[in-house]
């Protein structure tokens, strides 16, 4: 047999003996509802619940444009298993901004 076969031979063994077995995580799976308020004078409000491993960016699109922009405060947040609240400032004569999560990372497995 050649190097290569013994390598993966011993990692799928070595995997069984010790009994880790491990899916990855799907990071469009992951990706979790964002929870949004906003009052009259245009201050928003953005939670989720974050998971230990991932980091989070909030991007957000004014409503007539098709461009996705990170928010300032809202960038490589780090997931701590709580939920994480950021705000936004919107001119209340425009008020319609669209929000979206990109998540980044493998998550923590779990034991």
């Amino acid at each position: 047999m050649n190097m290569k076969i013994h390598f993966a031979l011993g990692v799928v063994l070595a995997a069984l003996l010790t009994g880790c077995v491990s899916k990855p995580v799907d990071k469009e799976e992951h990706r979790p509802p964002l929870m949004t308020s906003q009052n009259s004078e245009g201050d928003v409000t953005i939670s989720f619940e974050s998971e230990p491993g991932y980091i989070y960016t909030i991007l957000y699109s004014d409503f007539h444009r098709k461009t996705w922009t990170n928010l300032t405060n809202g960038q490589n947040l780090r997931g701590t298993g709580k939920t994480i609240t950021i705000k936004d400032k919107v001119n209340p004569a425009h008020p319609r901004r669209h929000y979206w999560i990109k998540v980044q990372g493998q998550g923590v497995p779990s034991r």
